[in-house]
This record gives structure tokens, C-alpha cells and sequence, in this order.
């Protein structure tokens, strides 16, 4: 980003995130209370990941998943998954 001002310095988008925190508004309520949280999370099949870091709404309480987020499911899965077969194999 660059600003039309002669003494200006140039401000890379990096500072302005760190500088303004975006607030999201939430897709299932609209309001604007999502908050980044990490703790244990239980998904729609019953499956609790013990420490997933992730966006929650704190009116609505819905849980949003960014790409690490989904990494970080995916691998728990593919543990659980590991752990059943091996438990299957006696």
C-alpha cells in the first residue's frame, strides 16, 4: 500500500492486519462476536478434538474452521483411524 503524501512511508499490509484486527461478522447470527478460540471442540458426528484453535461466535456459540483448523481434523482423524486398525489386528 501507498499513500499519495510526500513524506509517507510505505506500510505493508502485514502491519495493518497486526494494527487492526478484523471482526468477522458471524454467517449463522450476523452478529459481530466472532472470537478466536483454542480448547476442545466436538464436531457434528460426535468426534471431540481435545485442542483445535478456531473462530466461534460467542452470541451463537457456531464454530468456524479456517484451513489450519481443517489440517488440524483431518490429521486427528487420520490418527483415530490408525489407532482403530491397529486395535482391529489382535
Amino acid at each position: 500500500m501507498f499513500s499519495s503524501l510526500p513524506n509517507a512511508r510505505p506500510i505493508s499490509r502485514k502491519t495493518l492486519e497486526q494494527d487492526a484486527p478484523r471482526v468477522l461478522p458471524c454467517p449463522e447470527c450476523g452478529s459481530l462476536a466472532m472470537r478466536r478460540v483454542r480448547g476442545p471442540c466436538t464436531l457434528r458426528d460426535g468426534t471431540i478434538i481435545p485442542d483445535l484453535e478456531r473462530l466461534r461466535c460467542s452470541r451463537c456459540r457456531a464454530n468456524f474452521f479456517d484451513a489450519a483448523a481443517m489440517q488440524a481434523i483431518a490429521e486427528f482423524r487420520r490418527r483415530l483411524s490408525r489407532k482403530a486398525l491397529a486395535g482391529g489386528r489382535r
